[in-house]
């Protein structure tokens, strides 16, 4: 099996803001999240493969959700599914350690970014 993260569409996770997550004065942005470790890939058992990484929430306030989600593709470069994790009651430098699933028997997957999200 070969796995592949943040090549099909998207760049690995970049610092920084996370675009739908509370906003920030107009005069001041606000670092949303900060990696801690990039997602790595991993296959869980014969039908799923997970991406596990490490970020920190460095936003103004405590909020009640984090949202990782991730698209899926095979070797062709078809949408096979996604992955998603999700944390709740996260307080401003706490760190989540998300785990996303997809459930695929490809042999060759790549998993893009597709939101990563406080609110």
């Amino acid at each position: 099996m070969t796995v592949a993260i943040g090549c099909h569409h998207q760049e690995p996770i970049a610092q920084g803001d996370s675009p739908t997550a509370i906003a920030p004065p107009a005069d001041r942005p606000v670092k949303q999240f900060e990696v801690i470790e990039q997602p790595q890939l991993s296959e869980s058992s014969n039908i799923s493969i997970d991406a596990v990484g490490i970020v920190r929430y460095l936003g103004p306030k405590p909020v009640a959700n984090g949202f990782i989600s991730f698209n899926v593709f095979d070797g062709k470069g078809n949408r096979v599914g996604t992955a998603n994790d999700m944390v709740t009651n996260i307080r401003i430098g706490e760190t989540w350690k998300y785990k996303a699933t997809c459930f695929t028997k490809e042999d060759e997957v790549e998993f893009a970014l597709e939101r990563l999200t406080f609110r």
